[in-house]
């Protein structure tokens, strides 16, 4: 046997490393174990001994939201498509924000679980770039306010699309200096 593993809490592997109070032989890591993947890290005992300390993403509580991550199926399936129905990647869950905040969150969460995160709008991006198979889509779509319009920039949030900027520009009698075909 060259070394054990002992299955701990959730942790944040660059805070325990930076912390230097474990002697780390090598990770952070994703590793297979009886429960799935895992996060983990190999470090040395003060005998000199190998351990891994290993923690598993589904122990991870979902952050509190404003808004809602979404697991049924059909809400998936439908963020699975990109824009050329090339791709189709089916994300484990899909956040409907309700807040700013929320993206943040669920950014935290995702990494500490090692999984990916893409922002979806109107899923206009080509070849799968707005999909993730091991981890969460955030649904930008409703989040598609026009703030102000100004004379060098019209501010906007993050699921409006060019259709709403630029009916919001011209209905003030300005033009974006680029039109996409």
């Amino acid at each position: 046997m060259d070394h054990i593993c002992l299955v701990v809490a959730p942790l944040d592997w660059p805070a325990v490393i930076d912390s230097g109070v474990l002697d780390v032989v090598q990770g952070p890591v994703t590793r297979s174990g009886a429960r799935g993947d895992g996060q983990s890290i190999y470090v040395r005992d003060p005998d000199g001994n190998t351990v891994e300390l290993r923690w598993y993403p589904q122990d991870l509580d979902q952050p509190p939201l404003d808004g809602e991550l979404v697991r049924d199926p059909a809400t998936r399936e439908r963020a699975a498509a990109d824009f050329g129905h090339v791709v189709h990647t089916i994300p484990e869950a899909v956040l409907r924000p309700g807040s700013v905040a929320d993206v943040a969150a669920v950014v935290r969460w995702a990494a500490g679980a090692g999984k990916q995160v893409a922002a979806q709008g109107a899923r206009h991006s080509v070849y799968g770039r707005a999909q993730v198979g091991h981890g969460v889509v955030v649904d930008m779509s409703g989040h598609n306010t026009i703030h102000h319009v100004g004379a060098d920039r019209i501010v906007v949030d993050a699921g409006a699309t060019w259709r709403h900027v630029l009916t919001a520009a011209l209905r003030d009698g300005r033009t974006p200096p680029i039109l996409p075909e």
